[in-house]
């Protein structure tokens, strides 16, 4: 090994233990800030999702799917009345009412899988979403008692108990 190669290692070598010291801080500083980062951009993706349901709610194309919702799940009658008036319904009529339905499983799965800020969909969202649940529920049951499927709208179901709790707390 010759003299240069031979002090260049012993200096290396001799290097202050300070600089290892530094390196891992600024490692463990520029990690820290690429979570922060990370988190950050979580936040405003579902702050982002949470407008972007507001923003679909108040679509004028979503209005007539309110209108016809809203004639056949109000309290008018029995529950057999309304089940029985349902029945009658072509497939066409009975898709218009549940495309609005639909949104509120929709914005319910997302709100349930912590996708969406779940603040802003309590406060913008929560009495409507509770109100038409209320007003739903009757259409829900029966759809669970008829169809295979026997978690239709569990979601909206289950976002609107949270949201309740939430309340009440």
């Amino acid at each position: 090994m010759s003299c240069l190669t031979a002090t260049i290692l012993g200096a290396a070598s001799e290097a202050p233990i300070w600089t290892s010291k530094v390196g891992a801080i600024a490692a463990g500083v520029t990690a820290t800030v690429a979570l922060l980062a990370l988190l950050g951009t979580v936040r405003q993706l579902r702050q982002t999702r949470a407008h972007h349901y507001l923003q679909r709610y108040d679509e004028p194309q979503l209005l007539p799917y309110i209108v016809k919702t809203h004639a056949v799940i109000k309290d008018d009658g029995t529950v057999s009345t309304r089940i029985a008036k349902w029945d009658k319904m072509s497939f066409a009529e009975q898709l218009d009412v549940l495309l609005f339905l639909n949104f509120w499983e929709e914005l319910a799965s997302m709100y349930n899988r912590k996708l969406v800020d779940r603040k802003i969909v309590a406060e913008w969202f929560g009495d409507a979403a509770i109100a038409y649940w209320q007003m739903a529920e009757w259409l829900v049951l029966h759809q669970r008692k008829e169809l295979p499927e026997d978690g239709i709208y569990s979601e909206w179901e289950t976002m609107c108990a949270h949201i309740k709790r939430r309340r009440a707390a």
